[in-house]
């Protein structure tokens, strides 16, 4: 029997690839080390609210949104692979910078970070104010990974 391998981004337009591979490769060469400074939210519990209704509303049903729980998906994945190699010897003997080693600050870094592959596809449907609000502490960075 024949297994079909299927494209998890079928859903997804080539502006939006694009957009996530430059994200993808910017995200690559950013140093675990710095990821505490993505943990916090320039927006209070009402505007993740909003954030995440926003992005709902946005990326409708179907398979954009399958498309959007892939890429989050791989994203995380990543992220908590990075934490987990960040540890070096001069982290135990010396203490460690940036992400701390609570559940909680990781699962809020985790979380953040999914907001922002969301924004990164809903990009050009998101006005400014929304994209703020959804990328979250990730905005400057995703605007400098997306050249603009």
């Amino acid at each position: 029997m024949e297994r079909r391998v299927t494209d998890p981004y079928t859903g997804l337009t080539a502006a939006e690839r694009g957009r996530l591979e430059r994200f993808a490769t910017a995200f690559e060469d950013l140093d675990p080390n710095d990821y505490a400074m993505f943990v916090g939210t320039s927006a209070g519990d009402d505007g993740i609210e909003v954030a995440r209704e926003t992005a709902g509303r946005v990326l409708g049903s179907g398979s954009r949104r399958a498309a959007a729980n892939a890429a989050t998906q791989a994203f995380i994945e990543a992220g908590e692979l990075a934490i987990a190699r960040r540890w070096r010897i001069s982290d135990l003997f010396l203490g460690s910078r940036g992400l701390g080693g609570s559940a909680e600050e990781r699962a809020r870094f985790l979380t953040s970070l999914e907001r922002a592959v969301v924004a990164v596809i809903l990009w050009d449907d998101l006005t400014d104010e929304e994209r703020e609000t959804v990328a979250g502490p990730w905005a400057r960075f995703v605007e400098q990974a997306l050249g603009g």
